[in-house]
């Protein structure tokens, strides 16, 4: 009989030797590697200066994230000609745990020059990943006068696990949270 019962609870819920999900890391390092910010500003209007408003490259580069590569075909669309004339940001931020147990470690972004996709590396080592941890990103235009806000932003918990998981740059869709900026490019390894 016994038998009978242990073979009727290995049907019902499977062999004890089954496969469980590997559990996220505890602690990893993270990065903001980079960003892919919008060729205008969402009306078009060029970031520096008092150009002409080029609304059909803002609309492109929104069409560009359905691509296979978006990263990829971002970057090739930023040195194309509907581009190579715009004025480009400078973009200079920083960026804070929001959410999880490292709350409120913060993070400069320094300055960069004429980019649309500028590169940080910058981020924390040590630190605690759980489902709840969120990063906020915050992103200027340094102007002589008043600086442009390009953007805000969050990495949620889920993009960071699935970031973890892939081992390598992982680009994320943010353009619905921050019109200013199109992708983040992030790297998240284990401790």
């Amino acid at each position: 009989m016994r038998t009978i019962l242990t073979l009727l609870a290995c049907l019902v819920v499977g062999p004890a030797t089954q496969a469980v999900a590997k559990p996220p890391a505890k602690t990893v390092s993270f990065r903001l590697e980079t960003v892919f910010i919008a060729p205008t500003k969402p009306d078009g209007a060029p970031w520096d200066g008092m150009g002409a408003k080029s609304p059909t490259a803002f609309k492109k580069a929104i069409a560009l994230l359905s691509a296979a590569n978006p990263s990829v075909a971002l970057a090739d669309f930023f040195v194309g000609p509907l581009c190579v004339h715009l004025q480009r940001p400078d973009p200079y931020g920083s960026m804070e745990i929001a959410a999880g147990p490292s709350r409120g470690a913060r993070a400069q972004l320094g300055t960069k020059k004429d980019e649309f996709s500028p590169s940080w590396s910058s981020g924390w080592t040590n630190m605690p990943l759980s489902k709840d941890t969120a990063i906020r990103v915050v992103l200027h235009d340094k102007d002589v006068m008043n600086p442009d806000d390009i953007g805000v932003f969050i990495i949620r918990g889920e993009d960071l696990v699935r970031a973890l998981e892939a081992g390598k740059v992982t680009y994320i869709d943010v353009h619905d949270q921050a019109r200013g900026v199109l992708l983040a490019g992030i790297s998240v390894l284990p401790q």
